[in-house]
């Protein structure tokens, strides 16, 4: 498997490997749970420690929930990069954010991100506790921020009619979301 430079580089840009705490007092460490350490969940507090995908450059959360993979699987990856560049967007014009593997809040994301749009794969707008019911492909405008939700990446990326019939819907969706951004 072959990644783009600028993946890696967004992959990697702290440690590598992170055991533990230093702690100061008798100069041991606290370790992580190994489960934790492979699947790439921090479990530290604060905004700090939310694992995204992307520079959000355009200030877009994508969110996803996996729990099989860090943030999405590769095929998956390679799919939502060609559904962004077919509106003219990249990896780093966004945050992509796995709710399977990091628990976070619409607080968090604000705090954290100068987000204003927010499209929920697979997910909802409850699962980082907004009190929103947003159909399927529909851009709700709330709080001066926007939201559309849509079906799990997996669901688009099918070879059949309906998941083509998906695609044609979200192209839709995103081209109406980025008149709000232009």
């Amino acid at each position: 498997m072959k990644l783009p430079k600028f993946l890696i580089a967004d992959l990697y840009k702290e440690v590598l490997v992170e055991i533990g705490q230093k702690n100061p007092k008798n100069n041991s460490y606290t370790i992580e749970k190994k489960e934790n350490i492979e699947k790439g969940i921090d479990t530290k507090k604060g905004n700090t420690s939310l694992k995204y995908l992307g520079d959000n450059n355009k200030n877009i959360i994508i969110l996803v929930s996996n729990s099989s993979a860090i943030f999405i699987e590769e095929e998956d990856l390679n799919f939502l990069t060609n559904v962004l560049k077919s509106v003219e967007l990249n990896l780093a014009d966004i945050a992509l954010i796995n709710l399977a593997t990091t628990t976070t809040t619409y607080s968090d994301l604000l705090e954290t991100f100068k987000a204003k749009y927010f499209i929920f794969f697979g997910t909802t707008p409850s699962s980082i506790s907004l009190p929103l019911n947003v159909p399927h492909f529909q851009i709700q405008q709330y709080a001066g921020f926007y939201f559309m939700t849509v079906p799990s990446i997996t669901d688009l990326n099918k070879p059949t009619e309906e998941a083509k019939l998906l695609k044609t819907k979200l192209w839709v969706g995103l081209r109406n979301m980025l008149l709000h951004i232009k």
